[in-house]
């Protein structure tokens, strides 16, 4: 056999890579922990998990607080303001692609499939079209918008992918060309599931953090794991500790001289069981010295300080963002600017590119949309939400700085043009302040009063 018959061609030798791939990661993990050539097993010893599987992300995704937050935080904040989609001179466009989404509640699924796909290595968005093709055959053009008749979200583990694109000629060779999917069918009696094997073509595959290839991507969860594991340490193993020391429980002590019979025995038996159980707080005793035993209730805020840190800094979420505060203010200022600014650069980086976009570019493509006569726009709407209070404290130092520049024309000291002081620091456009300055009405001159300006000149009669 000649060495290249000895080559993996087509299918098969795409999954077979695909498969190397998965199991050089897998060994990497199996190495993490390793140290003094491999004789200490710091995972072992810290109860740390080497291999995490997607039941395990979503369990505690669904059970631990901090977890859901970690996957929730960028997507939440990425889509609380839709972005707005636009076709210069194309109106019609932007119509029908507004009515579209509104139908089907697009930017809901679109948060639901983000979130999702940091849950896992990636999720998918199916659409479901009129026509009576199979689901596994290519996706045909529709009727207009009304041809697109629902979305569903699917995590990996519903949308495994079967095949993959073998042809070097094709624009997706590499990526996934059939999933098997399980969808959840619900009727009036019970519900089932339903597996189909469907067509790339009807699948918007959504996978964040991606490498190596754009397949699978990096479950959120997956580099703090081992931080939520410590957390959980810390306060499950503080709880604990409150439990068994809070209240340690009385010491009796019998004097040595004493004889007990066995009624009394029994006598103070029935004793200490009433007062344990509560239904008195007193203890009748005779030669026996009874002891409250003394307790101390550990303070677990520094480990958990330390551990949220060590979350923060991994995941790019600011503390008091990640854990809000105790007065329900949800940052400082300066934290929720930072926070802003890395959801406006994953608005870039991703949601468009990888969820928004493609799926435009699928409605076109299928009929839903009109093909659009000049290139889409997507704008994001501003992040910052101004409190009442910083609106004021802005409106404040706007009329100050306006209050000196005109001080400084009245002087005769100009040092910047009111033009260019309205149009680059405050926006404004040049047409608009040209055309505000020919509508004001002059000042008064020093000395006379605003309603003098116009009042008609004194007549005196007989002149």
């Amino acid at each position: 056999m000649d060495q290249k018959s000895k080559q993996p061609n087509g299918k098969l030798g795409r999954f077979t890579s695909l498969i190397s791939t998965i199991v050089s990661r897998a060994d990497l993990a199996n190495r993490a922990g390793l140290t003094f050539e491999g004789k200490r097993d710091l995972y072992k010893e810290l109860g740390y998990q080497r291999v995490l599987t997607f039941a395990e992300y979503d369990d505690r995704y669904q059970r631990g607080g901090i977890a859901s937050r970690i996957v929730d935080a960028f997507p939440t904040a990425t889509w609380r303001n839709p972005p707005i989609v636009t076709v210069k001179g194309n109106e019609e466009f932007e119509e029908v692609w507004n009515k579209l989404a509104l139908r089907l509640k697009l930017f809901h699924f679109l948060e639901r499939v983000d979130r999702l796909a940091g849950i896992g290595r990636y999720a998918v968005l199916f659409l479901g079209v009129s026509g009576g093709r199979s689901v596994e055959q290519q996706i045909q053009k529709v009727n207009g918008p009304e041809g697109v008749l629902f979305l569903t979200v699917l995590s990996e583990v519903n949308a495994d992918v079967r095949e993959l694109e073998d042809s070097p000629q094709s624009p997706r060779f590499g990526l996934p060309a059939v999933y098997d999917v399980q969808f959840l069918a619900n009727t009036t009696t019970q519900s089932r599931i339903l597996k189909k094997r469907v067509s790339a073509s009807r699948i918007i595959h959504i996978a964040d953090g991606v490498l190596e290839d754009d397949i699978f991507g990096a479950p959120r969860l997956k580099k703090v794991w081992n931080y939520l594991d410590d957390l959980d340490k810390v306060i499950g193993g503080a709880s604990e500790a409150v439990w068994r020391t809070v209240d340690r429980g009385i010491q009796f002590d019998l004097d040595k001289d004493l004889e007990l019979t066995q009624d009394d025995e029994a006598d103070f038996a029935d004793e200490i069981e009433e007062y344990f159980l509560g239904f008195k707080r007193y203890i009748k005793t005779k030669g026996i010295t009874t002891k409250v035993l003394g307790s101390e209730v550990p303070d677990p805020r520094g480990p958990v300080d330390a551990v949220i840190g060590l979350i923060s800094g991994t995941t790019g979420i600011p503390q008091r963002i990640l854990m809000g505060s105790e007065r329900g203010e949800l940052s400082s200022g300066q934290d929720e600017r930072n926070f802003n600014s890395r959801v406006r650069e994953r608005q870039l980086s991703f949601a468009e590119p990888v969820i928004l976009r493609p799926l435009l570019d699928k409605f076109i493509q299928i009929g839903a949309l009109p093909e659009p006569e000049n290139e889409i726009e997507i704008s994001w709407p501003d992040l910052a939400i101004i409190t009442d209070k910083e609106e004021a404290d802005i409106a404040a130092r706007v009329g100050q700085a306006v209050a000196n520049v005109s001080a400084q024309a009245k002087n005769g000291m100009l040092v910047i043009p009111p033009k260019l002081f309205a149009t680059r620091w405050f926006g404004i456009d040049p047409d608009e302040f040209d055309a505000a300055v020919k509508e004001a009405e002059p000042l008064p001159s020093k000395g006379t009063q605003p309603e003098e300006r116009n009042k008609p000149e004194k007549v005196i009669e007989g002149e």
